[in-house]
């Protein structure tokens, strides 16, 4: 598979009641979601004060519209506290979502339940240490994902099994390259499994029970034999 790569520069407006995306329309070869890519892109986003999506500003290129932008990426968006909602009202073929720098944005179990149909997911460099184990349980078209230099020590057996599903058979591009637990990606789909099982080993600590734990705390403690000896 080819590498995925987005372009896009993006200005974001917010008011109280309103997201206003002012993109910058244009077309990327080197983006493999689609044969015709075409994006709108968002540099230095303000803090929102509205989850959804409800108005983009900025020119088409000739002969496009909001149905043909299939991705949208936000450049620099420390002040960017979570994903805008309902951007698939205003760009319906939306399939890939790239983040970077969103430091201050906080992932959930339900970040991405309205884009059921995401080929691509990209949060790059915003210090996460970890991921909600639900983040795609919803993405059933998942192919690409990328949490490259974050800060990432731990992941949930939830999270991997969510990857490992059959209804996520299209994952193929993988990167965890940059983080604490594991430094690595993937680009072949054949693999995948292998990397999934490096993310396990590295990544997921394992859980212990009472009687273990009682165990490990009891292993810890040094013995010390008193010998008293009687006159």
């Amino acid at each position: 598979m080819r590498e995925l790569k987005f372009v896009i520069v993006f200005g974001l407006i917010s008011s109280t009641f309103a997201v206003t995306f002012n993109c910058i329309f244009v077309n990327d070869k080197s983006l493999t979601i689609s044969l015709n890519p075409y994006m709108c892109s968002i540099l230095a986003v303000k803090e929102l004060e509205s989850e959804a999506l409800t108005n983009v500003t900025g020119s088409h290129i000739t002969g496009k519209t909001n149905e043909n932008v299939e991705a949208v990426q936000i450049i620099d968006c420390e002040n960017l506290k979570f994903i805008p909602k309902e951007m698939k009202k205003i760009f319906p073929n939306l399939k890939g979502i790239q983040l970077d720098t969103c430091e201050n944005l906080t992932l959930s179990d339900n970040s991405l339940n309205e884009y059921s149909s995401l080929l691509y997911f990209s949060m790059r460099d915003a210090k996460l240490k970890t991921l909600p184990s639900d983040l795609f349980r919803s993405t059933s078209e998942i192919a690409a994902i990328d949490f490259s230099s974050n800060e990432i020590s731990e992941l949930s057996d939830e999270f991997l099994d969510n990857l490992r599903t059959s209804k996520n058979s299209n994952l193929a591009w993988i990167n965890f390259s940059g983080n604490q637990c594991i430094d690595e990606s993937v680009t072949v789909r054949n693999d995948v499994p292998q990397f999934l099982d490096s993310l396990k080993s590295k990544c997921v600590k394992e859980k212990c029970s009472g009687a273990s734990r009682l165990s490990h705390i009891f292993s810890m403690v040094p013995v010390v034999l008193v010998v008293v000896k009687l006159i």
